[in-house]
């Protein structure tokens, strides 16, 4: 009997290490979880980003310990900058943070021509009405966020990069509402994530020839004054690709390295 009791006792003990790990979704303390750090990089097409292989540097090629989950996969894999032959700012973005941390890890979701507010012809990025850019990323973070495998790990995100603005900037309707519809997607994220983060947002360049650039840049200005963690990013020397729109090679790896400090 005191066999079988000492054993019962082993077996409880073991049980309690094993799954103790999660049992914060239930209230219960975190000390057992190991946060990873993650960026989640979010926007439209210059956070896609349009870089082409032939000008990235070789220094911006070695990404052992780096992580992304982006694009097509739905989990992290090991990161490779180079989608179809084009990579954007987190090729030398990641590169510069691994110079003071083992690991890095980024969530890349992006849609081009995406708009913060909701137009006639589609909603994108408004929470307010389930927007069809903010609904596709809520759900690929849950899809990113899964890792059943290693219950005594979750992810964190310490950083959020907002880069867009182009498509508000050529609405004036947009434009004006700019500030309200970016703060609603702030506190919606958070709300979502469960705690506040910082935010990186890049204004729109000065050689913008949108017609309502100026407003968008004032209403990011604004916020950025109301919200403590709001950091605001110029791009006035961020080279183009000849469009005044969309960032080259060498604009697209100098803000990169740019937001990483």
């Amino acid at each position: 009997m005191k066999n079988t009791n000492t054993y019962f006792i082993l077996l409880s003990i073991c049980t309690f290490l094993s799954y103790s790990c999660t049992w914060d979704k239930i209230g219960a303390s975190q000390d057992e979880i190991m946060f990873i750090p993650v960026t989640l990089l979010i926007g439209q097409s210059n956070a896609i980003g349009l870089g082409y292989e032939s000008d990235l540097p070789a220094e911006l090629k070695d990404y052992n310990g780096s992580n992304w989950c982006a694009h097509a996969s739905d989990e992290f894999v090991p990161f490779d900058p180079l989608v179809n032959g084009r990579f954007g700012i987190e090729a030398s973005y990641m590169h510069c943070k691994k110079s003071t941390a083992s690991e890095v890890n980024v969530i890349k979701k992006a849609f081009g021509g995406s708009a913060l507010g909701s137009t006639p012809r589609k909603h994108d990025w408004d929470p307010s009405i389930n927007g069809e850019s903010f609904e596709k990323l809520i759900n690929f973070l849950n899809s990113c966020f899964e890792r059943p495998s290693d219950p005594c790990l979750k992810y964190n995100v310490e950083e959020i990069i907002w880069i867009q603005g182009e498509a508000d900037a050529n609405d004036v309707q947009l434009a004006n509402d700019y500030k309200e519809n970016l703060k609603n997607l702030i506190q919606s994220l958070h709300k979502n994530l469960g705690y506040e983060v910082k935010w990186k947002i890049t204004l729109l360049p000065a050689y913008s020839q949108l017609p309502y650039a100026e407003l968008t840049n004032e209403a990011k200005t604004k916020l950025a004054e109301e919200i403590p963690n709001i950091e605001l990013y110029n791009t006035d020397d961020i080279d183009h690709q000849g469009d005044f729109v969309h960032f080259s090679s060498t604009g697209l790896i100098k803000l990169g390295r740019l937001l990483c400090d």
